[in-house]
């Protein structure tokens, strides 16, 4: 049981950092076609948006594993 819960929490973490690689791409690529100061600010912003979600999982991820580390 442990090893599956193990095998998933890996999982759910590979999958979380190619989807930070490539929502970082996206936005790397739109920022290189902004023209406008509002353009790069809403990109900007964007980007901070995405640390700030990419830290909350994190956070969650590592509470899940709090919680699983401390029935055990």
């Amino acid at each position: 049981m442990i090893k599956k819960v193990t095998n998933a929490l890996d999982l759910r973490r590979e999958i979380l950092d190619l989807k930070y690689e490539l929502e970082s791409l996206l936005i790397e690529r739109s920022a290189c076609s902004a023209t406008t100061e509002e353009e790069q600010e809403k990109l900007l912003t964007k980007y901070c948006d995405q640390l700030n979600d990419e830290y909350d999982n994190w956070l969650s991820f590592f509470k899940l594993l709090k919680k699983i580390a401390s029935e055990n």
